[in-house]
């Protein structure tokens, strides 16, 4: 009840936001779905002894933003937003904290941008580690981001600090952000329990068919027992899209997997050599307003007391039903080859953009 009363109260105050000033543009999406997970080796991992079938509210995100003129050619951009809901896969595959609040501070935010070519953002904000993380949950294909994402960002992928980005003049279609950015390097909604920070290098290209991002992040780690774990990941990916298919593919490599340790009380990062990636390619009907996805995806970690390699494939569907609703289906079928047996997960999730 408290969690509906505060998802309330922000709509509320939202909309009166927005009718006393209009350019404040309020934004969200919320998604339900269907959700089945089963298997041997989904089972050996939970410490279930039957299958899990749920209905549930994966997200429902709401946020708010406004850009104003200071001076000349100077704006500034504030963007705030919350997050309710969780997946169960969520707590199964992401290793986040079982008795964490569901409604989360994802974006809070503050970018301004002195001309054409340079800006500054600083707060809570999307780490652009890659574009798969920089891509919203409602404009996806499959329903969760790959593994090696969520490992070596975190499930929100967000932290809190400071990205500079500089843009080199150009034609839209072939605008590249050159961005330098520093971190706490904690996640989403975590004080900073260190002096050393994260240090991201990223150059991407976001717009038009074609696109691409190499990010190189590196820093220190302070586990809730003391100890400390050096970072260095780095990630390229790229995409292309035409009116009828597209594909897209990542490969990262780094230090360190982010994971919800109960014994040491809170997020940590354990010493981890972690690679992994992803391929996904998409056939839309002609016509329709239907595409036809595939993903594999792949991940291995090998730390001195364990070794994961994960390997998924995954096949669904997604219907356009209106330029605000949409409709998907996917079926993906999981195996760590260091656990008997395998993971099956479906998905039948609805979207609600505004």
């Amino acid at each position: 009840m408290f969690r509906l009363t505060v998802v309330f109260g922000v709509c509320l105050s939202c909309s009166l936001i927005a009718r006393a000033d209009d350019s404040v543009k309020v934004f969200g999406y919320g998604q339900t779905q269907f959700l089945s997970m089963s298997g041997r080796e989904f089972k050996a991992q939970t410490g279930r002894t039957d299958n899990l079938s749920t209905f549930e509210a994966n997200r429902v995100h709401l946020g708010a933003w406004q850009q104003k003129n200071l001076k000349d050619s100077t704006d500034l951009t504030w963007k705030i937003s919350l997050d309710a809901g969780q997946s169960e896969y969520a707590r199964f595959s992401q290793a986040l904290d079982p008795s964490w609040d569901r409604i989360v501070l994802n974006d809070a935010y503050f970018t301004v941008t002195f001309n054409d070519q340079f800006s500054i953002t600083g707060g809570q904000q999307k780490v652009p580690f890659s574009t798969e993380i920089i891509r919203p949950s409602n404009e996806r294909l499959a329903p969760e981001r790959a593994h090696i994402n969520t490992s070596t960002l975190g499930y929100y992928g967000r932290d809190i600090g400071v990205l500079f980005t500089y843009r080199p003049e150009s034609n839209n279609d072939l605008q590249w952000d050159l961005n330098l950015g520093i971190f706490n390097g904690n996640g989403i909604n975590q004080a900073d329990n260190n002096n050393a920070k994260d240090f991201l290098f990223s150059v991407g290209k976001e717009h038009g068919p074609c696109g691409a991002r190499a990010s190189y992040l590196t820093g220190d780690f302070e586990n809730p027992n003391g100890t400390k774990h050096k970072r260095d990941r780095w990630s390229i990916d790229g995409h292309y899209n035409q009116p009828n298919w597209g594909i897209e593919g990542q490969w990262a490599q780094g230090d360190g997997s982010y994971y919800y340790n109960t014994g040491l009380g809170g997020l940590s990062v354990d010493r981890a050599d972690v690679e992994g990636g992803y391929l996904q390619a998409y056939y839309a009907l002609p016509n329709q307003k239907t595409k036809l996805f595939y993903r594999y995806q792949y991940f291995n970690a090998t730390d001195p007391t364990y070794r994961e390699r994960i390997q998924g494939n995954m096949f669904g569907i997604s219907h356009a039903c209106s330029p605000s609703l949409s409709i998907t289906a996917a079926l993906e079928h999981l195996n760590e080859k260091n656990t008997p047996g395998d993971t099956y997960i479906g998905t039948i999730r609805t979207t609600f953009s505004f």
